[in-house]
């Protein structure tokens, strides 16, 4: 008498099952920074998938996510406002995947980390707010905001950064923020879908986040903020697949690998109009 036993069936891998194997524990304890310990990191992970659709969402797409945030220290999807994940549908794979968008304080934070900065500071300007700013070797911001301003009013954002060695500063018109806003994977899903976005339930933090971004390209802060500045700007445009990051560390450290395509050129800035440049 013969038998035969039954081919085993292959449990559909989770991201649960992902975060708590030996070799993706090892992959956070060589890249979370000193200041967060990794069990931490996966902890604040899991405790993100209580969001239904987050939980899910692919695998792969989210564990790069966590991978990519976790090397740069930044906590998701907590009051502390560093970053936060998207879950958005990808149709054409009919699945839903990940968006991971760097907050502003998330951006803050990793500046402050830098050694040649001694201050950073963003806000928006409001109709009714006292605000000049100059630029040149003459240059000068001021902002003043008033009681009486219009909160629905929004005219500038800027950004401010003090260094060792110097001071820095750049103001944008609220319509080159609002240009930017409206390219972004987030809020044209949310004119679709009415789906939640930083952009509709945090637009002054998003706008001040958007300042700090264009400033930082004349900024020399540490390869962490740059990084962060890069994997911010694309995963917005929809245009990083967070997916690579878990398949590869070096993707992580150069998050050029992960780019699906060439992002378009951002408004020209008003201190480049301004130079002529």
């Amino acid at each position: 008498m013969s038998s035969s036993l039954a081919p085993v069936e292959k449990k559909p891998m989770t991201i649960q099952t992902l975060m708590e194997s030996p070799s993706t524990l090892a992959r956070f304890r060589a890249l979370v920074p000193q200041h967060l310990t990794p069990d931490r990191m996966v902890r604040l992970c899991l405790l993100t998938l209580r969001n239904p659709k987050l939980a899910k969402a692919d695998p792969t797409t989210l564990l790069g996510a966590f991978l990519m945030l976790g090397s740069l220290g930044l906590e998701p999807n907590t009051t502390l406002g560093q970053a936060y994940l998207i879950p958005f549908e990808n149709k054409k794979r009919n699945v839903i995947e990940v968006n991971m968008i760097v907050g502003y304080r998330g951006l803050v934070d990793l500046a402050r980390r830098s050694g040649n900065l001694v201050n950073i500071h963003a806000d928006v300007v409001y109709d009714g707010d006292e605000f000049s700013f100059e630029y040149g070797s003459t240059q000068h911001l001021r902002h003043r905001p008033s009681g009486a301003r219009n909160p629905d009013k929004r005219l500038w954002a800027y950004a401010y950064a003090r260094l060792t060695d110097g001071e820095s500063f750049e103001v944008m018109p609220y319509s080159d923020v609002l240009a930017i806003r409206n390219r972004t994977q987030g809020y044209s899903a949310h004119l679709k879908y009415g789906s939640d976005t930083p952009w509709t339930t945090d637009e002054t933090e998003m706008a001040k986040k958007t300042a700090i971004r264009r400033l930082a390209k004349t900024l020399s802060l540490s390869p962490d903020f740059a990084r962060a500045v890069a994997v911010d700007a694309k995963a917005e445009a929809g245009r990083i697949n967070p997916a690579v990051f878990a398949e590869t560390d070096d993707a992580i450290g150069n998050p050029e690998l992960a780019t699906i395509e060439p992002e378009p050129d951002e408004p020209t800035s008003l201190k480049d109009k301004i130079e002529g440049k």
